[in-house]
């Protein structure tokens, strides 16, 4: 008789582990399989530091019996560890004890998750094995097909749950449907959608987040909500997956009212939100600038228990950045730390972007040799960003010896500061210097080249120059004049010169 209770199970494990520890082959195989069958019934209070212990146990086991293989093998397929599982099966195999349906499940399920074509091959094996198929096992194979299936295997496949007399049901329907809808098929989702019903399985809030996410994935935003409609009327009650669709959709349609709106109904229904679900809102008021819903969701996720990914941080520290907030851009950074999120090469390139309006040419050094400490690789936008730093500051030639560098390959962006900051500078001949150099790295100036060097000449009073370069500009079969040209043109140009 096994024990309840968290602290006296981990006891029994200990005990258990510790009669043979080196020929597990000792244990009778029926006392392995009593130990196996408790720790799935008991997996949530199993203390996660004796797992190594167990599974390495179970591996040198001397199983011979089919019950025991398939609790071992299902027991590690909850556990995520495809190499073992993978080692029994075939361990299994060559014993000559043939896998049940529950067990070739098992695999083929672990498999899907990451090996796709070795899954579906594995498929093959099991419908030559002459085992049975159930509705579990054609569930997992339309998980597989929404990876790397075509709409004609899963219609054949579709076809063979009717010949196999396999009863259909309501798990079974929704991932059928999901399948389709990953395929963008939603006629065919709809078509099984009606068919279920034909049949009187009612659709559950699973159905209805499926068809409200592929129609709004197809950009058919109306009949996704219709959809929501529905599913309230018949008083299924949404789930927070459900929600998360709902707030994607409109934050990738820039509707973020209706996105907050659909938050806070959330809340209303008693629904915990997610880190999907803050982040998500989070980032579309990010994007649309809505300062009173950033302070407001920035610090919902705050008080939540959800540390918070890199992706949305490096969002906030772009947001803070681009508002011109450097206290709260400090604080996201601390928050960051404190709360151990990792930074990655966006997070250093947006702190050097900062660094580069707010702080000195040292600071922007640190955070760079911090990066280089955290084994990150640098890319163009971190040079570049570096480059703006110097530039800023007139340091020209530490700016030339970083675009000398071996790892650095300069690009048009690069040589545009330097002509930016040359011509801001007053130091006209560098900056025409800067683009012939430009040029005989065979990159061509663009509109943003043309506008520095004519605001750089109007700076300097040289309104000649100045409509020289504009016309230049006009002549450039590859250049068009943008907005910052007209108003260059408009505001000085034109006024101080008849040569336009």
């Amino acid at each position: 008789m096994w024990p309840n209770g968290r602290e006296e199970l981990n006891k029994a494990i200990d005990t258990f582990l510790q009669v043979s520890p080196n020929e597990p082959n000792n244990i009778p195989e029926r006392t392995t399989r009593l130990f196996i069958n408790q720790l799935h019934r008991n997996l949530d209070q199993v203390d996660p530091s004796k797992l190594d212990s167990i599974l390495a146990y179970l591996k040198e086991a001397g199983f011979q019996k089919q019950r025991t293989f398939n609790q071992a093998i299902i027991l590690f397929g909850k556990l995520g560890d495809l190499s073992s599982v993978l080692q029994l099966f075939d361990k299994m195999k060559k014993l000559n004890v043939p896998p049940t349906t529950a067990v070739y499940n098992s695999v083929f399920h672990i498999l899907g998750k990451t090996q796709p074509a070795k899954a579906l091959a594995l498929f093959k094996d099991m419908k030559s094995s002459g085992v049975q198929l159930n509705g579990v096992t054609y569930c997992i194979l339309f998980s597989v097909l929404k990876q790397v299936g075509t709409f004609g295997e899963v219609q054949l496949h579709q076809q063979e749950l009717v010949i196999r007399g396999i009863p259909a049901n309501l798990m079974l329907y929704n991932n059928l449907m999901d399948t389709y809808a990953k395929l963008h098929r939603m006629e065919k989702v709809l078509q099984v959608y009606n068919e279920m019903q034909k049949i009187n399985i009612e659709p559950n809030a699973i159905t209805y987040t499926i068809l409200i996410d592929g129609y709004g994935k197809n950009g058919q935003v109306g009949k996704a909500r219709r959809y929501f409609d529905e599913m309230l009327r018949k008083g299924i009650l949404p789930t927070t997956k459900t929600y998360n669709v709902l707030i994607q959709l409109c934050t990738s349609r820039n509707d973020i009212s209706q996105a907050v709106a659909y938050y806070e109904d959330m809340a209303k229904r008693g629904l915990k939100p997610t880190q999907v679900t803050y982040e998500t809102v989070l980032a579309g008021c990010l994007r649309s600038k809505r300062a009173d819903l950033v302070d407001k969701l920035s610090k919902a996720l705050r008080d939540s228990e959800y540390v918070g990914s890199t992706i949305i941080y490096n969002a906030l520290l772009n947001y803070h950045r681009t508002q011109g907030s450097p206290a709260q851009f400090h604080q996201c950074i601390s928050e960051m730390d404190a709360k151990g999120v990792k930074p990655d090469v966006v997070t250093y390139n947006t702190l050097l972007n900062f660094g580069a309006e707010y702080e000195s040419p040292e600071w922007l050094d640190s955070k760079y040799k911090e990066m280089i400490a955290r084994n990150l690789s640098p890319n163009i936008i971190t040079y570049n960003t570096l480059l703006k730093g110097l530039v800023r500051n007139q340091h020209f030639e530490k700016a030339w010896a970083l675009m000398a560098q071996d790892a650095v390959h300069p690009d048009v962006v690069s040589y545009n500061i330097m002509v930016n900051g040359y011509s801001k500078a007053g130091q006209m001949e560098k900056a025409e210097e800067t683009v012939q150099k430009m040029e005989a790295s065979n990159l061509m100036p663009n509109t943003t080249t043309y506008n520095s060097l004519i605001q750089g000449y109007v700076n300097c009073s040289d309104v000649a120059k100045a409509s020289a370069v504009y016309q230049k500009l006009l002549k450039d079969p590859f250049v068009e004049p943008d907005r910052i040209t007209n108003q260059l043109k408009r505001r000085y140009l034109m006024r101080k010169s008849r040569l336009l």
